[in-house]
């Protein structure tokens, strides 16, 4: 027997406009004579509820497994395509609700605000890391806090520059 086999198509309830099933368009070929296909399918009821449609449907979820029915090699059961379903308990509830335009704004005034305020610190780390680093050091900005004074009293006693002799 040979089941290679496409899906098309396999949605549970209402067909809605958007809605991915995930079977569709699935298509297994095999040159096996003896091949099983299993699709294990989990159903959950759903109801959407947005500003053009409200529908009560159903979306899934599938596990696929196939394997070659091999006797001889130890691989037992019958070949064929094989669907097992099992419905969820739970039901998942989709709601549209668009946000106010003040609150878009307020949040945008606050992503604003957050940008310039982490940028402004980032420049007064990095104007500061290289003012110590670079200038203050070469500018002699540091001094010795021990220095004599010359007499007017404003600065530190510096040594003539040039020669003298004793006499």
């Amino acid at each position: 027997y040979n089941f290679s086999h496409r899906i098309d198509h396999l949605s549970f309830g209402e067909e809605i406009p958007g809605l991915i099933n995930p079977l569709d368009g699935t298509e297994k070929i095999t040159t096996d004579g003896n091949h099983m296909f299993q699709y294990f399918i989990t159903i959950v009821p759903t109801k959407l509820n947005t500003y053009q449609m409200s529908a009560d449907t159903h979306q899934y979820s599938v596990t696929e497994r196939e394997r070659v029915i091999n006797h001889a090699a130890g691989s037992h059961g019958v070949s064929g395509i094989f669907m097992k379903y099992d419905i969820s308990s739970l039901m998942v509830k989709v709601t549209e609700q668009h946000m106010p335009l003040w609150q878009f704004l307020v949040r945008l005034c606050g992503i604003v605000g957050g940008i310039f305020s982490t940028t402004g610190m980032i420049h007064g780390m990095v104007g500061y890391l290289v003012d110590v680093v670079c200038c203050r050091f070469q500018m002699g900005i540091y001094k010795r806090m021990n220095a004599p004074l010359n007499a007017e009293g404003d600065g530190p006693i510096v040594a003539p520059t040039g020669s003298y002799s004793e006499q």
